[in-house]
């Protein structure tokens, strides 16, 4: 659940940062209703909070915000997080505000993970740690 909860949280930051670059780079974004896509079951887990969230970048943007419940989306949101973040304005906006853009598609993650399990097992058994 707090895997879930940190990737809501992650997708829900992501997606107010792109809309504030792309909104200060046009005015006039978003022109259309704004989806918010929620890995959890509706009341479950995080989506309070983050229809809470939709109604407040609704009064701040004046654009309509839709909550999309989908079980099991967060690989989803993984890889529209990755695609977003390759714009170089979000990546601009991100970088001044303090954020460091970094993303992955599951593909990639799954990689990098399998690089950093080798690389510590290598660390392990040159050190002869032993699990007890």
């Amino acid at each position: 659940m707090k895997c879930v909860s940190c990737a809501t949280a992650a997708a829900v930051a992501t997606l107010y940062l792109t809309a504030n670059a792309l909104a200060q780079s046009n005015p006039a974004y978003p022109v259309k209703a704004v989806r918010i896509v929620v890995p959890v079951a509706p009341g479950g887990g995080t989506d309070p909070q983050t229809r809470r969230l939709g109604r407040k970048f609704q009064e701040s943007m004046g654009q309509v915000f839709v909550i999309e419940n989908r079980t099991g989306a967060a690989s989803m949101i993984s890889t529209e997080i990755a695609s977003a973040i390759k714009f170089p304005d979000v990546r601009e906006f991100m970088a001044r505000e303090g954020a460091e853009p970094v993303g992955s598609t599951p593909q990639e993650f799954a990689m990098f993970f399998k690089g950093e399990v080798e690389r510590y097992a290598k660390v392990i058994q040159a050190a002869n740690i032993r699990v007890e």
